[in-house]
């Protein structure tokens, strides 16, 4: 899956960051962009799950029934080669976990069908608060360091994200 569109909304927000590594309202915004944008990365890497709600896309080729393993799925749109919306094949909704959405492509001759599907937590407020807590853990060992993240920070940003962290079988 390919994230075709940026964040909803930042995983945590810029005053909770700045209160978290004690910063003035002055500090080089882009930089704390950066750096949240590379911790969410990190903690999505760790767990699986996509945090932040945002549109992703894939490309199905071929006839069949096709499973695409996404965390927390929200909406799922079909489109042709044109581009244009398919509505003439069956879509079986996400489970209740919303990590799994089931695509059935008919018939045989239809060629690649795109799948576009939003996923991630749809509110700041319903990103778990160890998650978040995780971000602004990595977020401000990268804003101190500015070159690497030491172990324990790493192994403390893992630990917040255990709870959470999906296993595809």
């Amino acid at each position: 899956m390919k994230r075709i569109s940026a964040p909803a909304f930042p995983a945590v927000s810029a005053d909770q960051l700045r209160e978290w590594l004690r910063l003035d309202p002055d500090v080089d915004q882009a930089t704390l962009d950066l750096l949240l944008g590379s911790a969410v990365d990190h903690v999505q890497a760790l767990t699986g799950q996509i945090v932040v709600s945002a549109d992703y896309e894939t490309v199905l080729h071929g006839p069949g029934c096709h499973v695409i393993t996404i965390s927390n799925s929200t909406a799922v749109a079909l489109f042709d080669q044109a581009g244009d919306p398919i509505t003439d094949i069956d879509i079986v909704e996400a489970s209740v976990h919303g990590d799994l959405v089931f695509v059935e492509v008919l018939p045989a001759d239809r060629g690649p069908v795109t799948v576009r599907v939003t996923a991630g937590w749809t509110t700041e407020e319903m990103v778990p608060a160890s998650l978040r807590h995780a971000i602004a853990v990595y977020v401000g060992a990268a804003y101190d360091s500015r070159h690497a993240i030491d172990d324990a920070t790493l192994r403390t940003v893992a630990a917040l994200c255990q709870p959470f962290r999906r296993i595809v079988i």
